[in-house]
């Protein structure tokens, strides 16, 4: 027997009553299952430079370079990947690939499409009721679709997209952080300014929180110097790496914990999740796919989770990934959050939370999520130009955001041929 909880929706019909009713919170099962769609962060990868400018390990320690994926961070995507297999291909897709079921966007980023061969290879590998292209080899190439370059990519890459309202917000929010840690750490700041060879007269926090790529040395066992590990009475005994993971870690959440700066990140992801998960509930969608995959980085998560209303501070470690289930069971259609990430060990386990957005419960009844949500989510690019305060060009009858640096020539252009042709602008 399920439990009942009271569930009331108002009409502002010309009526004006309102209807109370109940309704079964119901819990998911495998076969109620109707849709997936789940996002991660690519694997382990090298630095993108050297921490600090004396350290001794430049890029030829890293064999494929610099912020290219490892085979730490490759087993963890193939890991995720069969995670996946175990998981779906029971009882919702096939063990095989059909394109009409799985479809896989990525960014552009290396990291972040060799992430996704890698959870291919652990989601689908060759059977023995398949035909090898080549004998013994244990991999197929299966399709993984890219955007274009890194800075026109909204959707999979918000924080390399150039909107110059969420660069104007981050900057205030950036520096009032910069502004309370570089106040609160300030025998921190000072020690590592040798370090760090600042440029400045003073510390500033993004030359501290480089040294983030540390750990990444140690993962791979390369030795570091005893400063790394010094130990700070007055920051509760944490050793200096551990603060510069706390400060990049509140740098980080900075860039999303507000309204306005999640929704310019995260509105677009969140609205194309919603859109497909209504459309499809709908039976809107002819031959819909069953499963949406998305590899890219931590700041698509961060800002996500934050737009999902979910539990807020969440770390991103590598590999991480937040999966949305779409579920029917009775007629009704209800939402699922999973938030699955990497053990801190050398291991390959994993931790699963279930995740509970604010106002609703685990198994959120589908328009309850999204009354809850919509106020987060753009559902059209050309709005997010718009509230990004980009021009926009339609180029072969799509809309694409006009850089910035080109604008006032297509302006002076424009007033140009117009005068000319004694056109009125209007």
């Amino acid at each position: 027997m399920y439990n009942i909880f009271f569930r009331a929706t108002y009409l502002s019909l010309y009526l004006g009553f309102t209807c109370v009713y109940l309704l079964p919170e119901i819990s998911a099962e495998k076969n109620t299952l109707k849709f997936v769609q789940a996002i991660w962060r690519h694997g382990d990868r090298a630095p993108k430079y050297k921490p600090y400018p004396a350290d001794k390990y430049d890029e030829s320690f890293w064999p494929r370079g610099w912020s290219q994926l490892t085979n730490k961070g490759m087993q963890e995507m193939k890991e995720l990947g069969a995670y996946f297999r175990e998981h779906y291909t029971k009882e919702f897709i096939s063990p095989v690939f059909k394109r009409d079921e799985v479809y896989l966007k990525s960014s552009n980023a290396d990291r972040a499409l060799v992430s996704a061969q890698a959870f291919l290879n652990g989601l689908f590998p060759p059977t023995e009721d398949q035909e090898f292209f080549e004998p013994g080899l244990n991999w197929q190439p299966i399709p993984v679709h890219a955007s274009a370059s890194e800075e026109s990519d909204p959707l999979l890459k918000p924080t390399s997209f150039r909107c110059p309202a969420y660069k104007r917000l981050k900057t205030k929010a950036a520096e009032g952080v910069e502004a309370e840690l570089s106040s609160k750490y300030i025998e921190f700041f000072e020690y590592l300014k040798p370090i760090v060879q600042a440029k400045g007269p003073k510390v500033r926090l993004r030359e501290v929180t480089k040294l983030i790529d540390i750990e990444r040395e140690i993962l791979h066992n390369l030795s570091q110097p005893d400063w790394v590990f010094k130990n700070w009475p007055q920051y509760s005994n944490k050793t200096t790496l551990d603060i510069v993971l706390e400060l990049r870690h509140i740098e980080r959440t900075a860039e999303f914990n507000e309204t306005s700066l999640f929704f310019l990140t995260s509105g677009l992801l969140l609205g194309d999740w919603l859109d497909r998960i209504e459309a499809i509930s709908r039976g809107e969608l002819v031959k819909p796919k069953k499963m949406m995959l998305y590899s890219s980085h931590d700041g698509t998560i961060q800002g996500l989770l934050y737009a999902l209303q979910t539990a807020e501070g969440y770390k991103i470690p590598y590999a991480s990934c937040l999966i949305m289930e779409l579920h029917e069971k009775q007629g009704y259609f209800f939402v699922e959050l999973y938030y699955r990430t990497p053990t801190t060990t050398n291991t390959l386990g994993y931790n699963m939370e279930q995740l509970v957005i604010k106002g609703c419960v685990k198994s959120c009844p589908l328009d309850k999520f999204m009354l809850l949500l919509r106020a987060n989510a753009l559902f059209k690019t050309e709005n997010l130009y718009q509230r990004c305060e980009l021009p926009l060009c339609i180029i072969n009858g799509a809309i694409s955001p006009m850089l910035t640096e080109y604008t006032h020539y297509f302006k002076y252009l424009t007033l140009l041929l117009a005068t000319s042709l004694s056109v009125k602008l209007f």
